[in-house]
């Protein structure tokens, strides 16, 4: 989620991903408090962190819920954008300039992969599946 978040906006920097977030309508607050926060916890719990062992079960419940609610806010966050884009179409910055054979390729396969129907929601149940 947090490389998503990255990817769209192409931010130098957090404060500059501030900046580009406030241009899709969030305020400050929610941007501190429902976007932000999925950079930051990528950045501490991550995989390759010493504190990806957590075992307390108030964290583990803690960290669940997060990334329930970041699946929803990212997710909110890919409508707003593609809603703006939608009226404005220089939105979010070009693509970085990759040469035209390299373009034309992953046009292409953007072509064939629009030909193929849309993901359709599974269930409305969340489940969480947890390894112990």
């Amino acid at each position: 989620m947090a490389k998503c978040i990255e990817l769209l906006f192409s931010a130098s920097s957090r404060n500059d991903l501030r900046d580009k977030l406030k241009t899709v309508g969030y305020s400050k607050e929610r941007i501190e408090s429902q976007l932000i926060p999925i950079l930051i916890i990528r950045n501490e719990v991550d995989v390759g962190h010493a504190s990806s062992g957590i075992t307390e079960d108030d964290e583990i419940s803690v960290l669940r819920k997060f990334v329930d609610r970041s699946v929803l806010n990212v997710g909110s966050l890919l409508m707003a954008v593609s809603q703006k884009i939608s009226v404005t179409d220089d939105f979010l910055a070009p693509l970085p300039e990759s040469g035209p054979i390299d373009r034309a390729k992953l046009i292409a396969s953007l072509k064939k992969y629009l030909s193929d129907s849309q993901l359709e929601p599974i269930s409305d149940t969340q489940r969480i599946i947890a390894a112990t």
